[in-house]
């Protein structure tokens, strides 16, 4: 399901698949088509504040997770060590680790992760490069084991 995504150009505000979408649509309507059933939309902000103003930027975050309840952060066990699962949505942060800068999906074919660009939606492979951006939290759906896809 996450491939038919490949190619949907980056439209900010967007989350129509082949039409358009920004990174946190990206996932939110992916994880709308896993679960066979939309979650309500989140609201619209002005570009500058959208994922640039820290409170903001975890407001709206907030906003959209709660729409998936149940949602919980995963946290890096005694090692150190975050474990990833198929369908874990993987935030990004700025530099200063306050706001968010990136969203993205784990994918169900081992070390994938989708994410739409300035570009497109792709997926990559779980690389270095691809977390330049510190990695702010880790949230997992509870409902996964219900989805029929």
């Amino acid at each position: 399901m996450l491939a038919a995504w490949e190619g949907t150009p980056y439209v900010r505000g967007w989350q129509l698949r082949g039409e358009g979408a920004d990174c946190l649509r990206y996932v939110l309507a992916a994880i709308d088509e896993l679960r066979g059933r939309k979650h309500p939309p989140i609201r619209r902000r002005g570009s500058s504040t959208a994922l640039h103003s820290p409170a903001v930027s975890q407001q709206a975050l907030a906003e959209a997770l709660a729409a998936y309840s149940p949602v919980s952060q995963v946290m890096p066990g005694p090692d150190g060590v975050l474990e990833v699962q198929p369908a874990d949505v993987v935030l990004q942060g700025h530099k200063d680790r306050l706001r968010p800068a990136h969203a993205m999906m784990v994918g169900g074919v081992q070390n994938r992760i989708w994410h739409c660009t300035d570009r497109s939606v792709r997926w990559t492979g779980m690389t270095r490069s691809v977390f330049e951006l510190p990695v702010i939290g880790v949230w997992r759906l509870g409902d996964v084991s219900t989805w029929t896809c």
